[in-house]
């Protein structure tokens, strides 16, 4: 009897948000106010496949609803020091004519206050935190080659051939995971917005007129997007879209920063200052804009997935590593009331886990991609239509989404 085993694959935001609640949760022997005793098997493990995360990931925009977990683990000070707080949300058309103003000051003397970090400080930060405050095992540099699980039990085969029985596997490795593949889930497809996104830092100090508490968001005539979202120490990272017909087209790094200068060359506002400071494009963050939708439970046998491997949706709401995070609480929360020795007890889990995330991390889908067909419109009457309508929108109208993503149950 006792807390369930559980071998964490992944240890992106959802992994590692996920191993410091379990600790938090008692899972462990220092989470139980002891020492593990010698011979004594980590309750969890967390498995990640990059050696370090100086270099992972691009930018995370953060909201309330992920801060405050971030809070109760305890490390919210820590990355508000890391972060730059967001005070407008300012939408532009190409031209650089103002679309729509969205001031946070509301927002965020309610609420956490909405902040721009590097993803790889958030992971940093996250890995200190265990290293220094759990005994978790984090195993850096270690990949997966297999997992077998039945009603008994679980066991993760790694890459070096030594193996980790567990009563629970849970896949935290992002919308392309090998978890899924090897635990049974099936080809689980991904919808591709036939867009490639892009993403570099750039020195603030060279463009010009750059309000480092303002995000900048451009939405063109042709369905691409500019956007400029400000970071402390004078950085600032920009992002882009750029037309693709199919996935997995080839994306030359030495070619990236004339195509994208070629793309936006008559966007006017702040482009052509950050077109103009682009640098290494070996730094860039490029990848296809694509969602995942899981026609079936996130569960199978003794393995369940969260984050991305679950649920990936679109950049354009901002809110996918703050879903990760409270997949993972709630997921926390549901195996403490699981005895991991039982088949039929793991199930219920599961399916509680699962009936509590399914509605919410969809309303949230719905709502990234009714922004998404906003910003990729191509048809000129109906960029022309949107353009107004943005201009005639009340901020109160964001205000509302914004209170109801804090508000509701997670």
């Amino acid at each position: 009897m006792g807390p369930p085993r559980v071998v964490i694959v992944g240890g992106g935001v959802a992994g590692l948000t996920l191993a410091a609640l379990l600790f938090k949760r008692r899972f462990t022997a220092r989470g139980q106010g002891r020492e593990r005793r010698e011979g004594e098997v980590p309750r969890v493990v967390v498995l990640e496949r990059v050696a370090s995360y100086r270099d992972v990931g691009y930018v995370l925009g953060m909201w309330g609803n992920g801060l405050r977990i971030l809070k109760g683990i305890g490390v919210y000070k820590r990355l508000m020091e890391l972060g730059s707080v967001i005070d407008n949300f300012l939408i532009l058309d190409e031209k650089g004519d103002k679309l729509s103003n969205f001031e946070l000051d509301d927002l965020n003397s309610k609420f956490e206050p909405a902040v721009m970090v590097k993803r790889a400080e958030v992971l940093q930060v996250l890995y200190e935190y265990l290293l220094a405050e759990t005994d978790v095992d984090v195993r850096m540099g270690t990949t997966v080659s297999a997992i077998h699980h039945d009603a008994q039990s679980a066991v993760v085969t790694l890459s070096d051939g030594s193996t980790i029985e567990a009563d629970v596997v849970v896949g935290a490795d992002g919308i392309r995971s090998a978890t899924r593949q090897m635990a049974g889930f099936g080809d689980v497809p991904l919808t591709f917005w036939n867009f490639k996104g892009c993403g570099f830092w750039v020195d603030a100090r060279e463009c010009e007129n750059m309000d480092t508490k303002t995000v900048i968001e451009m939405w063109g005539p042709d369905g691409q997007m500019f956007g400029i979202y400000p970071h402390g120490d004078n950085i600032v990272a920009a992002c882009c879209t750029l037309h693709c017909e199919e996935p997995d087209m080839p994306d030359p790094p030495d070619a990236r920063i004339d195509h994208i200068r070629r793309e936006f060359a008559h966007w006017g506002g702040p482009v052509p200052s950050i077109l103009n400071a682009m640098r290494n494009p070996k730094d860039f963050y490029s990848d296809d804009l694509c969602e995942l939708t899981m026609q079936r439970e996130p569960y199978e046998g003794r393995v369940v997935l969260i984050g991305d491997a679950a649920h990936a949706i679109l950049p354009t709401a901002g809110a996918g590593a703050a879903l990760a995070m409270e997949s993972a609480a709630v997921l926390a929360e549901e195996l403490c009331w699981c005895d991991g020795s039982s088949f039929d007890d793991l199930h219920r889990t599961f399916r509680n886990y699962h009936q509590r995330r399914g509605g919410r991390v969809e309303r949230v889908r719905q709502d990234s991609n009714t922004l998404a067909d906003a910003i990729t419109w191509s048809n000129p009457v109906a960029v022309v239509m949107r353009n107004l309508m943005m201009r005639q929108a009340s901020p109160m109208t964001f205000s509302k989404k914004m209170l109801k993503l804090m508000y509701d149950p997670i």
